[in-house]
């Protein structure tokens, strides 16, 4: 299964590539962790069917007709994210924190005056909810014996054959850098690049920082008709801020390349964009103690813009280079699948409540459109979709939780687990990028004003490697551990 992934990576046509516009950005900006306000986070987010929450909303817009009064909401969270990796068998950690706020909106309900009125209240609503948290910092190093990034760099120019004089037209944030920092050489015998690094181990190491998030902004509106069918839909406008600075470092500690030392790669890309799409659900209540939902969410259809730099500094016995490439920039869209989401709740009168919520994404279904006229850059849009639709595919997103109440006291539990979004062989076993989710939370409400306190714990695994060959050339990966803990705290008030 390594292979499959180094020769869909190589497919890329540099592993270095700055701009975020992979098959891997493409699922990052389509897989959600949503959080929320405390009462959503502390019970495992499963409010699909229960609604009267600001971040019900999120999952399933019928839940603001539940709404009978007017509300505001307040949540700020606190997150604590560690990763521990395992490259060739040496273990390294990194920690990040990071503030943030989940979850801010009010909603205004007009209820009918009328007791045989049909429709018992109009609601809408306002605010916004961060559906995704790119915080983290990743670290890991050990030695290669077989390889180098320098090879990465020769198997391209083996195939697309450049004078020096060209390259740093032709590649400007890779190649030409390595050029310019002397770990490449050419050779006016043969026309060919050659390098010394590819000549014996290094001891690799890359650290990966990442920051940034989602934050939903939406628009809702929704109607209870006769406190037995519930309809709601909004309009959502998705602010997407994405900023990762990864540097790969190769060092000779075993002395074994002449004049040698080390070289530092630095990449910085920082991704902006802006989306749309609109939601709609339903709950039925067929009974008072059971409540059904089911809503869909459109794509949404991002518009993005790419800013990249690259910086390079390599050391010899001799001396040093530095190089620095230009500032790129590029827009294109992006559109995410469609989301599909069924519920259910059983309330037990006045003592809580048990929940569910199952979420389908056919994550095969995004693609890219870099609205270009270049060739080269239809070419790459098409090899980014086409290794989408064969890495992806549909996974299903579990959710439960459950309330109890005890007087003004709530206490919360929940659980989440989220599919692997792998196509069949890809992927590498218990390192498939599926969450697992656990939560708690408590809070007390009185008749004006509430208080909600909650924690979420979110465990997954990935798998990454520095770079990739062609097929038949093996590349070290790391194993990637990955813990956030959210701490969240809500401030509402009923008017």
């Amino acid at each position: 299964m390594k292979n499959k992934l180094t020769l869909l990576a190589f497919c890329l046509v540099l592993s270095t590539c700055l701009k975020a516009q992979t098959d891997e950005d493409a699922l990052r900006f389509s897989q959600l962790s949503r959080l929320g306000t405390a009462r959503f986070s502390g019970a495992g987010g499963a409010f699909g069917a229960l609604g009267a929450d600001l971040s019900a909303i999120s999952i399933n817009p019928a839940g603001l007709a539940m709404y009978r009064g007017n509300e505001l909401t307040f949540t700020p969270g606190l997150s604590f994210i560690t990763s521990e990796s395992d490259f060739s068998g040496n273990l390294n950690q990194a920690r990040k924190n990071n503030l943030n706020i989940s979850n801010f909106g009010f909603v205004w309900s007009s209820v009918s005056k009328r007791k045989d009125a049909d429709w018992k209240s109009v609601n809408f609503s306002f605010g916004a909810n961060r559906i995704a948290n790119f915080h983290n910092d990743i670290y890991y190093s050990g030695l290669n014996t077989s390889n180098s990034l320098m090879n990465n760099y020769l198997s391209f120019l083996g195939n697309n054959a450049v004078s020096p004089a060209s390259l740093t037209d032709a590649y400007p944030f890779d190649i030409s850098l390595a050029y310019d920092a002397d770990l490449l050489v050419y050779s006016n015998a043969d026309n060919s690049y050659k390098s010394p690094l590819t000549k014996a181990g290094l001891l690799q190491s890359k650290s990966n920082i990442t920051r940034g998030g989602i934050n939903e902004y939406y628009f809702a509106f929704g109607g209870n008709y006769n406190d037995k069918l519930y309809l709601g839909a909004s309009i959502n406008m998705p602010f997407l801020r994405y900023i990762t600075q990864n540097t790969i470092s190769e060092q000779d500690i075993n002395d074994s390349i002449n004049d040698f030392n080390r070289y530092d790669l630095t990449n910085t890309v920082r991704t902006t964009g802006v989306g749309v799409n609109v939601k709609a659900g339903l709950i039925y209540r067929p009974a008072d103690y059971l409540r059904l939902g089911a809503s869909v969410h459109s794509p949404t259809l991002f518009s993005m813009t790419d800013r990249y730099s690259a910086a390079i500094s390599s050391l010899f016995v001799s001396g040093s280079y530095d190089a620095e490439s230009p500032f790129g920039t590029f827009n294109y869209s992006l559109i995410t699948p469609w989301r599909i989401t069924g519920s259910a709740a059983v309330l037990f009168k006045k003592y809580g409540f048990l929940s569910a919520d199952y979420e389908l994404v056919d994550y095969s279904a995004a693609f890219y459109n870099f609205n270009s006229g270049n060739s080269s850059d239809k070419e790459f849009e098409n090899v980014q979709n086409n290794l989408i639709s064969n890495k992806y595919t549909a996974a299903g997103n579990l959710r439960l939780g459950a309330e109890a109440v005890i007087d003004i006291f709530r206490l919360r539990a929940g659980y989440g687990i989220t599919g692997t979004p792998f196509n069949d062989g890809i992927g590498v076993n218990g390192f498939n990028n599926v969450s697992t989710n656990y939560s708690a939370g408590f809070g007390f409400r009185e008749k004006s004003f509430y208080l909600d306190f909650a924690f979420v714990r979110s465990i997954f695994k990935t798998f990454e490697q520095p770079y990739a060959l062609a097929a038949g050339q093996e590349v070290p990966g790391a194993e990637i551990r990955s813990g956030l803990s959210h701490f969240i705290f809500t401030l509402g008030f009923k008017y």
